[in-house]
């Protein structure tokens, strides 16, 4: 899991500028966990709360249900 000198990682920056593509393919073809969070303890669905990016809240939802009823798994946690 790569971070930034802030300790942010892709999916994080992804879903807080809203780049809806790149968050799908950390997610679906990465394997990166949605779940995982930032120093703080904001997790990336919280970021595209925090910035208003409708489109991936839903996403973001979807995903961390399907990890956690183990319908997806992800090789990559933090």
């Amino acid at each position: 899991m790569v971070r930034d000198a802030n300790g942010y990682t892709p999916l994080l920056k992804a879903a807080a500028l809203g780049r809806t593509e790149m968050v799908k393919k950390l997610v679906e073809k990465a394997k990166v966990d949605p779940r995982h969070t930032d120093p703080y303890g904001v997790t990336p669905r919280e970021k595209a709360e925090l910035y208003q990016r409708n489109d991936l809240i839903d996403y973001f939802k979807t995903k961390e249900l399907e990890a956690k009823s183990g319908k997806v798994s992800f090789d990559l946690h933090d």
